[in-house]
């Protein structure tokens, strides 16, 4: 049997994370990722330093995908494009249909386009989807599985979609990743104090008890052991195919909290700024978004809308979490150096 072949949809915070993952994990095992420009290559669109890949892993512009599947064919296609918003979105067809090059970054034209390669149709084929845990909504502060209703709407609606189409396909047997809020080297609160960037997304997070998260290790983790399983499938073992999993940790602490602790009742922030050459208090001042100190108990914002179950990947895939708590990650990141998955 041929060594495996992945393409990842979409280079990335975790496309190229797990592009690394697998490339030192897997040498026998050929990565491809695809960019909209080679200049966009590795570099994440809010990020001042580009994510480290190893250089094994090629990298190809969207247009050159087909010809790239019908000379080495692929086993493993991982999505991790989220869904279009506003007018981002094209219409149906007009980039991914047949007979069309792919030049959106948009993940149904992807998947359109994808079904209508004919070189598929002759490949065995694993697909992921990564997808959200926004996608259950507010179920009033209850526990939540993979099984729960979908309760969300707008952007995070749209993931619903997305998800059904990945899963219903026919010419492939996708799983879906939903994964809390990733964090981890080159982006974590720590990093958003000192770059400034935290002001926009983070007070939308502030006032919530709970913040479903989880580290970019883990994630590449949980989405390499479906792939894995995937090859021994190949080679007759037993194979259950579209399944969905929660990727969280085990700690799903407010990012209110953790910003109080890693400023306040910690030296975390104090180290980190060390380590980047920035005075802690005038990052801090520059910021402008550190979270006041904790409310009390009986505060609605401490009401949480869910809590996301992790139980499968645990009992299913025997995941043990490198990283329970976002605060055994952000100190494994100043005190370790841990750049993983982005060690090359």
């Amino acid at each position: 049997m041929a060594p495996p072949q992945v393409l990842i949809l979409g280079m990335g915070y975790v496309g190229t994370g797990l592009a690394n993952r697998i490339t030192s994990k897997h040498p026998d095992w050929t990565v491809t990722g695809t960019v909209r420009s080679p200049q966009s290559s590795t570099t994440g669109s809010k990020q001042r330093t580009p994510y480290p890949l190893d250089p094994r892993v090629a990298t190809i512009e969207y247009g050159r995908v087909a010809d790239h599947v019908a000379t080495h064919g692929i086993t493993h296609v991982l999505c991790t494009i989220p869904p279009a918003s506003g007018n981002a979105a094209s219409a149906p067809g007009t980039a991914g249909g047949a007979g069309h090059p792919l030049t959106s970054l948009e993940s149904l034209q992807s998947l359109e386009w994808l079904q209508s390669l004919e070189s598929l149709e002759s490949l065995e084929l694993w697909a992921g989807y990564v997808s959200t845990t926004s996608v259950y909504g507010d179920h009033g502060g209850a526990l939540v599985d993979e099984g729960s209703l979908l309760l969300a709407n707008g952007r995070n609606g749209a993931c619903i979609a997305e998800e059904r189409a990945w899963r219903e396909c026919e010419a492939f047997e996708a799983d879906v990743f939903r994964c809390g809020g990733i964090y981890g080297p080159y982006r974590n609160v720590l990093d958003s104090l000192v770059r400034r960037r935290g002001s926009g997304s983070a007070s939308r997070r502030r006032g919530k008890a709970v913040t479903m998260r989880c580290h970019v290790l883990d994630v590449c983790r949980v989405i390499e052991r479906r792939m894995v399983a995937w090859e021994e499938a190949r080679s007759g073992a037993v194979w259950h195919g579209r399944r969905v999993y929660n990727i969280v940790d085990d700690d799903p602490i407010g990012r209110d909290a953790v910003e109080d602790y890693v400023v306040r009742r910690s030296k975390l922030f104090a180290d980190y700024c060390a380590l980047e050459g920035v005075e802690a208090r005038e990052a801090i001042d520059a910021a402008g978004d550190v979270a006041p100190p904790l409310p009390g108990p009986s505060s609605p914002a401490l009401w949480p809308e869910k809590r996301v179950s992790n139980r499968r990947i645990k009992e299913e895939l025997g995941i043990e979490l490198s990283f329970p708590s976002v605060l055994d990650g952000l100190e494994s990141i100043v005190y370790r150096g841990d750049k993983r998955p982005f060690v090359v």
